[in-house]
């Protein structure tokens, strides 16, 4: 039987498909993917990378720090559309119980589409860099693939709110930062815009979902930490030092220890957190996981 909403939240769902249809990006014209490839540029601002600030990115020269930022920045937008793979599971499952009448049916429709177009625009830039792509563990795979057998909606939207949260406060500085590889921004700009309509479903579904499920806002609870924990490890492959030239265990020692990079992960959770906050998720167990992470 497909699952009615409330007023508000279809009235939600139906402006969104609106502002979809008037603000949506073509990535084979909106892209310039055949332009010459700077190699010079960095592909992040460079107090966003992970070994900024060391006395190991201080002996590197201007060649290795673009060369480190560029494999940093596939290794990123590997694990974004791994996340968004494995959440488009849960919308998918979501969308078969939908009536296909209303506009809820038409918004999850349209966010498959655009998070499929997401995962195939970080795919093509993760190619154009000249790199294979920088899957987490097989270990991890494995999991992901349980939202597309059996994980409660509001678990799966809960944890993906974190990561849309983390790479939206990434990418909307590096769009707007002129030192940043011209396709890097265009490929977070067009990100930036279509997911902030993500982001406003994702909170508003979750507002529903926790008021009517208190068993699972108690799981969210629970796992939360745990996942961040787990997800975040995975943003810098090993493979992206070794690809640098770097040897990987101890370049990614000196960055799990680096102050400004863990700066930059508790910036770039802010926003999931606050909202964690809000919605009265938060407790000192997840927390832990977090802070160990370098999100809190």
């Amino acid at each position: 039987m497909a699952k009615t909403r409330p007023p508000s939240l279809t009235e939600t769902t139906q402006m969104l498909v609106d502002s979809a249809a008037k603000m949506s990006f073509d990535i084979d014209r909106d892209i310039d993917w055949d332009g010459v490839f700077d190699e010079t540029l960095m592909h992040l601002p460079e107090h966003r990378i992970a070994l900024y600030g060391t006395e190991l990115w201080d002996t590197l020269s201007r060649e290795q720090k673009v060369e480190f930022s560029k494999y940093q920045t596939a290794s990123m937008f590997t694990i974004g559309a791994w996340v968004e793979t494995v959440f488009m599971q849960t919308l998918l499952r979501e969308v078969y119980s939908a009536d296909l009448t209303t506009s809820d049916a038409w918004h999850l429709y349209t966010e498959v589409g655009e998070e499929c177009k997401h995962s195939t625009m970080f795919g093509r830039i993760v190619a154009r860099i000249g790199r294979s792509d920088y899957q987490p563990p097989w270990w991890a795979r494995q999991l992901g693939k349980l939202p597309g057998i059996w994980t409660p909606p509001l678990l799966a939207l809960g944890v993906a709110l974190f990561f849309e949260e983390y790479f939206d406060a990434i990418q909307r500085e590096s769009a707007t930062d002129e030192a940043v590889h011209p396709l890097t921004r265009q490929i977070n700009q067009i990100h930036v815009v279509e997911e902030s309509r993500h982001l406003k479903f994702a909170r508003a579904e979750l507002n529903e979902l926790l008021s009517a499920s208190p068993l699972e806002r108690l799981l969210l609870a629970l796992i939360y930490g745990p996942v961040i924990f787990v997800v975040l490890g995975f943003m810098v492959a090993p493979a992206a030092y070794e690809d640098a030239g770097l040897d990987p265990k101890a370049a990614a020692a000196v960055a799990k220890k680096n102050p400004y990079w863990r700066q930059t992960q508790r910036w770039a959770s802010e926003q999931a957190m606050r909202t964690y906050a809000r919605l009265g998720i938060r407790n000192i167990f997840g927390d832990t996981f977090c802070r160990l992470a370098g999100a809190l």
